[in-house]
């Protein structure tokens, strides 16, 4: 187990379910058994998991990321993901979400006393007519929501990043469609949002390759999003201490992994950027 992760082994107990909440109906029977898989915390085939996901099926690579981004992976979870990248594309992307697998803790463990309630999810988006926009052979939804709200980034160490994908067009929130008004629909969804308490979820209606998911999201104090990000910054970039926390818990999963920190996997084709 890396040193960083017995720092906060605590935050690792959450008080929701994870990635595996969202509803999604498997394309194959081996799609079902890699999502029911998703749920069972006592076998983790962490190398399979990273295969499935960049295999190029849909369904499997769902579920093996719900797997992935399960907020019960512990250190050698980490590690092992690590050292089942093949290429740096799949290098970095991997490290975005062990990124937010230690920003998540980070976040429950040195914010825990933050005292404003309110809540968000971690995403950004923009309201606009869903026609056009979510897929072919989806006009049946395209009729029943006519206007949605696409997602355009999610943030590491938050629930968005878990459950929302960049490109998904979120079309009703707590059974209500998005209003088909760019003001108003942004309004609704800020209101919506805000109108829950921490320990609840927010039901969301999302579009996601041509298909309607139904997703449970759980919450985050919106106080957190400051304290660890940059706001003035289009990319929001993480700022000190947790900018420091992260870079030294890179460093002990890499170790961990087998890798030295000034010669990680992949750096001679630039895959490690900070």
């Amino acid at each position: 187990m890396p040193r960083w992760f017995n720092t906060f082994v605590l935050a690792a107990v959450v008080a929701c379910p994870c990635a595996a909440a969202v509803v999604m109906q498997p394309d194959s029977p081996e799609d079902a058994d890699l999502i029911e898989h998703v749920t069972d915390e006592t076998e983790r085939d962490i190398g399979g998991a990273v295969e499935s996901l960049f295999g190029g099926d849909n369904g499997a690579a769902e579920a093996a990321l719900a797997l992935l981004l399960d907020d019960a992976m512990d250190g050698e979870g980490l590690a092992e993901m690590v050292r089942s990248a093949q290429t740096a594309e799949q290098f970095a992307r991997l490290r975005a979400i062990i990124q937010h697998h230690v920003l998540t803790r980070l976040r429950q463990e040195e914010l825990a006393d933050l005292e404003d309630d309110t809540v968000l999810i971690g995403f950004q988006f923009s309201v606009m007519p869903t026609a056009g926009r979510v897929g072919a052979g989806t006009d049946e939804l395209v009729e029943q929501y006519p206007w949605g709200a696409q997602v355009s980034s999610t943030t590491a160490g938050f629930p968005g990043f878990a459950y929302l994908r960049v490109g998904d067009m979120i079309v009703a929130i707590s059974d209500e469609p998005i209003p088909q008004n760019l003001a108003t629909g942004q309004q609704f969804i800020i209101d919506t949002v805000k109108a829950h308490t921490l320990d609840q979820h927010v039901a969301m209606t999302v579009i996601r390759n041509g298909q309607a998911l139904e997703l449970r999201i759980p919450l985050a104090r919106a106080a957190a999003l400051p304290e660890m990000y940059d706001a003035r910054t289009v990319t929001r970039n993480l700022i000190d201490p947790f900018l420091f926390l992260w870079e030294e818990a890179w460093a002990d999963i890499l170790l961990d992994a087998g890798f030295e920190e000034d010669q990680p996997p992949f750096s001679d084709e630039g895959g490690t950027g900070r």
